[in-house]
């Protein structure tokens, strides 16, 4: 199976747009990150993420994209490249 990056990674990781504009990550910390997983606020592609340990794989994206949501208004596309 190939990985490619743990959930509190991806939720920690700086978001950056279409037009290569960095912005702020979705978390702000890997404790504000486990704290959102372990209470079930977290979700990739509308499936919720109760794992910290949880890793995206290949599996987890649908032509190069998944989605990942932080709580109900923070919502980001991850694309493969």
């Amino acid at each position: 199976m190939h990985t490619i990056c743990s959930i509190v990674q991806a939720l920690t990781s700086p978001l950056v747009y279409k037009n290569n504009e960095v912005n702020n990550k979705l978390c702000k910390s890997n404790g504000e990150a486990r704290r959102l997983i372990s209470q079930g606020g977290a979700r990739i592609n509308n499936k919720k993420i109760v794992d910290e340990n949880f890793i995206l794989s290949l599996k987890d994206f649908k032509n190069n994209e998944a989605k990942i949501s932080f709580g109900n208004k923070k919502h980001a596309i991850i694309v493969l490249k």
